[in-house]
């Protein structure tokens, strides 16, 4: 899939629209998105991951975050934002993806428009963090709140499963180390995003009509402890894939996995 396009919904959210469907699935991209400062060309690289774990045909808009978040904004309103891009965008009925972070707020939308969503896919996420999620959290936005940005993304140099990936992660942090606050979001919009969403209402799944499939990792350190099983008891039709031993980095490791479980659940009526 080569064709695609960049843009803003509402002037100032990012997307690249991959292929030319005329009903991509949306998906939300995950806390990178806010963590690092925008450019496109990064962008790129998270949605070309994001094409490995989804049919080759599939077309689908990735969606980042305000860069400018206002100090007022809420859940309430970071979702109103991503309604109203979306159907800047003229679509029905669609199918919704969120990744990490952006499923937090994927399940929010689902769940505040019901039958506009009709199928919710939740990758390495769920509705809410795990109790050891929050704690990783809470220490992230203290880093933030610094601006100590080596020792925030330091902390996930020990998520992945594989201890060479995790190796890597830690050298290529190291050799950039001097060159991360350029690189980086400031860390007041860091903390915004975290906080908001730790502080938000419980979202009530209950209201969840969308066909739902939940997907991640047995060992996954922001969401697993039971969290993304609590999750699908609370959607009324909802699917869960669990990969065992896996953590928070399957979407990554397990791409292959996860395209075959994709596929089998965006190809069903």
């Amino acid at each position: 899939m080569t064709k695609f396009e960049t843009g803003f919904l509402l002037g100032r959210i990012p997307y690249i629209r991959m292929g030319d469907q005329t009903d991509p699935l949306i998906v939300i991209n995950g806390g990178q998105g806010f963590v690092r400062k925008h450019s496109f060309d990064r962008m790129m690289h998270d949605a070309k991951r994001v094409a490995r774990m989804l049919p080759p045909t599939q077309g689908f808009v990735l969606i980042g975050y305000d860069q400018q978040l206002d100090t007022k904004a809420t859940t309430e309103t970071i979702v109103s934002d991503y309604e109203r891009g979306i159907r800047e965008m003229k679509v029905s009925a669609f199918s919704l993806m969120g990744i990490s972070y952006g499923g937090l707020l994927a399940t929010r939308l689902a769940a505040a428009r019901e039958g506009w969503v009709k199928k919710l896919i939740l990758v390495a996420s769920a509705h809410k963090f795990s109790e050891n999620g929050e704690i990783r959290i809470n220490r992230q936005i203290q880093f933030a709140q610094q601006e100590q940005y080596y020792e925030l993304i330091n902390d996930f140099a020990a998520i992945f499963r594989n201890p060479l990936l995790n190796l890597l992660l830690k050298i290529k942090l190291w050799v950039d180390r001097n060159k991360l606050p350029e690189k980086m979001n400031s860390g007041d919009v860091i903390v915004r995003y975290l906080q908001l969403i730790m502080q938000a209402e419980p979202v009530d799944l209950t209201s969840i009509t969308a066909r739902t499939l939940i997907i991640g990792g047995e060992l996954d350190q922001f969401f697993g402890d039971g969290m993304m099983e609590a999750t699908r008891n609370g959607i009324v039709d909802a699917k869960l894939e669990v990969l065992e031993g896996q953590t928070h980095m399957a979407p990554v490791e397990c791409s292959r996995t996860f395209r075959r479980f994709l596929t089998e659940f965006l190809d069903q009526a």
